[in-house]
């Protein structure tokens, strides 16, 4: 479950900041940092819908179609997840920043790609329900919301949430 935490400032840096709960460890933290906040767009979504879209990458996105048809083994022997791991550590003074994802529609039918995939898959082998993403450009941002997104979380620029 994701908590919104709200604007906060990170290093000097105004940001928004979430908390998401773990079934199993205790509360994480994750932000936004403020830039190009009339096109950016933060979206809550759900961890096993981003699963199903993020499946369809195909597989010359070597990253995204390998570890979305991992498991949660997998994703923890992934030779990066022990950074994750660590960036996870920082609690609320030091939140981690949330992943950028995309949803792309040309190459093939329905498809989410991850950048910053090992906070990803650390979250998801950690049995996050739902979690913050950040998307680029208001199409974007709606195809994410409408295929992933929680929906009781609005589709608001950054902008509008840092009012």
């Amino acid at each position: 479950m994701v908590k919104i935490i709200g604007e906060s400032s990170v290093y000097n840096k105004r940001c928004y900041v979430y908390e998401i709960e773990l079934p199993n460890k205790n509360s994480v933290y994750m932000k936004i940092v403020s830039a190009n906040d009339n096109n950016t767009y933060p979206v809550i979504i759900n961890s096993e819908k981003l699963l199903k879209y993020w499946k369809n990458a195909p597989q010359y996105f070597y990253n995204d179609f390998t570890l979305s048809h991992g498991n949660k083994k997998s994703w923890q022997s992934d030779y990066k997840y022990h950074y994750a791991e660590d960036g996870f550590t920082g609690g609320i003074s030091n939140p981690v920043p949330i992943p950028k994802i995309q949803y792309v529609n040309n190459i093939t039918p329905n498809c989410i790609t991850v950048s910053d995939c090992t906070r990803t898959i650390w979250l998801l082998a950690n049995d996050a329900d739902s979690f913050p993403v950040e998307c680029e450009g208001y199409d974007n941002a709606k195809n994410v919301y409408d295929f992933i997104g929680e929906k009781e979380f609005e589709l608001k620029t950054l902008a509008e949430l840092m009012k």
